[in-house]
């Protein structure tokens, strides 16, 4: 209900709506019209110093991983239900390293994958696979003993990582969609800097966004 509730909502004192764009959609989201994309970004393993997975590289050394029985306790990999982290790992035949997280906690005040990756920080967690700017961002906040470092996934074959993101506007609203877009492309260095500064891994650069 977060469009119906903010974009679609008119104002209780019947002067418009109570928003008028939403930033962070999906380019071609179908409950509202999109954007031209501002940043492409992708679903990352992310692990902690001095966990079981520290010396991974990249999210494919976990199929070199051979289980060991006699392991104190089993690998436990965070995933979101029926996001492509989950798919990898059941692509993979991965099922016994899933721990699953609900995608949404319903809690106004929690951050997306929040208490996944607090799990992590407290070694409840051997790693976790998310969103990349949600990465980026609980990486900056990490504790040292506990730093996060974000492995970055590659498209392959029946799972999608990467997605273009776009703000929204209302259908019909063609001139202030476009009104965006411009300013979307006049401040697309400034956009980029951003990204770069808090450390959102980046996939290529979004299409139709150059001056």
């Amino acid at each position: 209900g977060f469009i119906r509730n903010t974009l679609r909502k008119e104002s209780p004192n019947g002067q418009g709506y109570l928003c008028d764009v939403v930033m962070g959609v999906t380019q071609g989201y179908e409950l509202a019209a999109t954007t031209q994309p501002y940043m492409q970004s992708t679903y990352a393993l992310v692990t902690v110093a001095g966990g079981k997975l520290e010396r991974i590289r990249q999210p494919s050394d976990l199929l070199a991983i051979t289980p060991n029985p006699q392991m104190d306790s089993p690998i436990r990999i965070g995933v979101t239900e029926t996001g492509p982290g989950a798919m990898w790992l059941a692509k993979h035949n991965l099922y016994q390293y899933m721990t699953s997280y609900p995608a949404q906690s319903g809690d106004p005040n929690e951050f997306p994958s929040e208490a996944m990756l607090k799990d992590l920080w407290q070694g409840k967690l051997d790693a976790a696979i998310v969103w990349g700017p949600t990465a980026a961002y609980f990486e900056r906040l990490s504790p040292q003993e506990r730093r996060m470092t974000i492995h970055t996934f590659s498209e392959e074959p029946g799972v999608r990582f990467s997605y273009p993101i776009s703000a929204a506007v209302r259908f019909g609203e063609k001139d202030w969609k476009a009104q965006i877009d411009q300013a979307l492309s006049k401040r697309k260095n400034d956009i980029q800097n951003i990204l770069h500064e808090y450390g959102i891994p980046l996939v290529n650069e979004p299409a139709g966004n150059t001056p």
